[in-house]
């Protein structure tokens, strides 16, 4: 399924607070256009700060139509997997429940239950074999250096989550604040195996907290990746004529 069906996703791990650059929730409105979703996972502090930064994450997420979890830092690991392969499946359901309302004027939850659990299968097994396009956005800011330990193995633990799919994936990695007075470094492009250990090794946290250019920048390489041409991940999945087909056959 790769490259004419495929995911994208942004997954931000972030405590909040952004503090330069553009608001992060404006810009994360770009994702639609770019045919992105942005799923964030928001690891806060306690204190007065806690509530900016929880605004912000799920302001975010909502912006782009993405999920949002904020959880305790032993949490991340798992909720990194969990949030990757929901949001995969949401996107599908929604291009199912497009084809149903076009072929039969309904929605899953309007077929009868054996339809239903032949749908919810076919769900699962496009989520686990369709090409995922990911960009993991790391937020290394200074008030992030507690927490970075944990981020280590929860990329590591991703990383193996990834390689058990049927499908193929390709994960590019943006830090930010960059390095050398950048506000965002580039880690990796697009690439099946990049070097998630080398990454781990070379995490440190410092300076302040651009979310918004660091999403702007991986909304920059989806487009770069794509040639200019931007489909959302829903347009991805139907038929090139944009039509009803890629699921009726299982669906009627």
């Amino acid at each position: 399924m790769r490259g004419a069906h495929e995911i994208r996703q942004i997954l931000l791990i972030t405590d909040g607070c952004s503090n330069q650059g553009g608001d992060p929730v404006q810009i994360a409105r770009m994702g639609k256009n770019y045919g992105v979703t942005v799923n964030v996972i928001g690891i806060l502090n306690s204190g007065s700060s806690r509530w900016q930064g929880e605004r912000e994450v799920y302001g975010i997420a909502e912006a782009s139509g993405g999920m949002c979890r904020i959880v305790e830092i032993q949490e991340l690991a798992g909720t990194m997997q969990m949030m990757t392969q929901q949001s995969m499946q949401m996107a599908i359901q929604r291009v199912v429940d497009r084809e149903l309302l076009a072929i039969l004027g309904g929605e899953t939850n309007t077929l009868p239950p054996q339809k239903r659990i032949e749908v919810a299968r076919l769900i699962q097994k496009v989520s686990d074999e369709v090409f995922l396009r990911l960009v993991l956005l790391l937020d290394v800011s200074a008030s992030m250096d507690s927490k970075l330990p944990k981020v280590r193995e929860a990329i590591h633990d991703l990383a193996l989550s990834l390689d058990a799919r049927a499908g193929e994936h390709e994960v590019a990695i943006l830090t930010y604040p960059g390095t050398r007075g950048q506000l965002v470094t580039r880690v990796c492009d697009f690439c099946s195996f990049p070097d998630l250990n080398g990454l781990m090794n070379r995490l440190s946290a410092y300076g302040v907290t651009p979310t918004g250019p660091a999403l702007q920048e991986a909304f920059h390489l989806f487009a770069e990746t794509a040639g200019g041409i931007v489909r959302s991940s829903e347009e991805s999945l139907m038929r090139e004529d944009g039509k009803h087909g890629f699921f009726s056959s299982y669906i009627v």
